[in-house]
């Protein structure tokens, strides 16, 4: 049986006549246009994960123009628009705080904690690992370098860990000079 794409996508935007993504409400969102404001657009788990952090930072751009809109501007019907035409009219608001009730906040999903690949914050050692680390470092084998590799961690780990556990690391005998 085919399953039936989610509500929305594929549709073209009223504005720009873009397709767009499937949203929360089922409308569809449009992420050019960041509309409409208040939906969460739904992005395919076949999509690659660089498209999806541009669609993220889009709609959080989109939501970040509109409060500061909000916070500027005070919309309202003029009065006597017909039904047909619904005019709008705006007025820069004195006090930005008593928009407060029209600001939208972000969606935010769960996610995990990861260390990025270029840095951040160390993976922690159990404590056999601390245990383990405890007893080289009182013999003169091992170096840094080596038990990085048996811990699986990065040398500035074990750094942090000998650090902290106030270790010290015994120092190799100098290497006797080559006889000629």
């Amino acid at each position: 049986m085919p399953t039936r794409p989610p509500t929305g996508l594929g549709h073209p935007c009223m504005i720009c006549r873009r397709p767009m993504l499937a949203s929360s409400s089922g409308r569809g969102y449009c992420v050019p246009c960041a509309v409409p404001v208040g939906d969460v657009p739904l992005v395919p788990a076949s999509w690659s994960v660089k498209r999806f952090l541009q669609i993220r930072s889009a709609y959080e751009r989109g939501v970040r123009d509109h409060n500061e809109d909000v916070r500027a501007w005070r919309r309202f019907l003029i009065p006597g628009s017909r039904p047909a035409s619904l005019r709008v009219g705006k007025e820069r608001r004195e006090d930005p705080a008593e928009a407060d009730e029209g600001l939208l906040h972000l969606a935010r999903a769960g996610k995990q904690r990861t260390a990025s690949r270029a840095g951040g914050r160390p993976r922690m050692l159990t404590a056999a690992d601390e245990k383990r680390l405890r007893g080289w470092a009182g013999t003169e084998n091992f170096t840094v370098k080596l038990m990085a590799e048996r811990l699986n961690v990065a040398p500035r780990t074990v750094r942090h860990y000998l650090k902290r556990l106030g270790l010290k690391l015994k120092k190799r005998p100098p290497r006797r000079p080559r006889r000629r």
